[in-house]
């Protein structure tokens, strides 16, 4: 259900969308998993808004629990090349990989009571049965490269020891707005 608002424009009084009166001011909602689907979706819109006024600053505003991490690097890879500043902005929660993206602004705002959520990656809801031991050993090597990976993005981005991120992303770790400013994953608190 999409709201609308009513807009004067040249042609009089029409009814947008409140979410093309927010794109149209480079505001982007990723407020869903991490897919392939939602990753190409998200990329389309910074292409667009880069391509139709480069330099000038977009605002994605984040509430994900997370999901594919490959569909994530793509947005963060895409984020990292682009000539527009983007400034990413915590609405709730940004999770796993939501929170890899929210670290990939060049300004990481959060809102008082949204939170962080960073861990290692999971093998999430693959079956393992009947696997033999050669091969449950090559998928978690190749978990294994994905943390590492995923382990110095953090660090990267927030200026923490690769140590202190594997630290930790062992386990579930939520940061309040307070305790992501301090520890280098935002920048501010709105």
């Amino acid at each position: 259900m999409s709201t609308h608002i009513i807009e004067e424009t040249s042609r009089g009084l029409q009814a947008i969308s409140i979410e093309d009166h927010m794109y149209n001011d480079r505001k982007i909602f990723m407020c869903e998993p991490v897919t392939s689907q939602s990753s190409a979706d998200i990329i389309k819109q910074l292409m667009y808004l880069d391509q139709h006024d480069p330099g000038r600053e977009i605002e994605i505003y984040i509430s994900s629990p997370g999901g594919e991490v490959t569909a994530g690097l793509v947005i963060c890879d895409f984020i990292n090349q682009m000539k527009s500043p983007v400034t990413t902005i915590c609405i709730g929660m940004a999770a796993s990989m939501g929170a890899i993206i929210f670290m990939h602004g060049t300004k990481r705002k959060m809102l008082p009571h949204s939170q962080i959520l960073i861990h290692d990656p999971s093998f999430g809801s693959m079956d393992m049965g009947g696997q033999k031991p050669m091969q449950l050993m090559e998928q978690v090597n190749d978990l294994m490269k994905v943390r590492k990976t995923l382990g110095k993005i953090i660090a990267k981005q927030t200026g923490m020891t690769l140590q202190s991120v594997y630290a930790k992303t062992k386990k579930d770790s939520v940061f309040s707005a307070e305790e992501a400013v301090e520890s280098g994953i935002a920048t501010e608190i709105i």
